[in-house]
């Protein structure tokens, strides 16, 4: 999904930089946790998985804030995180028991 945010000035850019780091750091962290030797590591990874997407989430609440994005945007995108965190969280259950 490319992000909504309209403007571009040096707060906006920044901001939309911000969200970025924080979803792309979603997948590597599934990914560098996927290759270590252990469920136990890999369930650490899973976890910092879900606090990046906590903090792409809390980004976009301050775009919100800001008046950046729509309310529709921000719902549209708190959809894909909620399918998301469900997946790692289901993920988590399957390498615990």
């Amino acid at each position: 999904m490319k992000l909504p945010i309209r403007t571009n000035s040096a707060k906006t850019l920044k901001l939309k930089g911000q969200i970025r780091k924080s979803a792309i750091s979603v997948m590597a962290n599934i990914a560098e946790g996927f290759h270590r030797n252990s469920d136990k590591d890999f369930l650490r990874f899973l976890d910092y998985a879900r606090a990046s997407l906590a903090e792409t989430i809390s980004h976009c609440y301050i775009a919100l804030d800001q008046n950046y994005i729509e309310p529709k945007e921000l719902n549209e995108i708190k959809e894909l995180s909620d399918s998301v965190v469900k997946k790692i969280n289901k993920f988590i259950r399957y390498l615990s028991d």
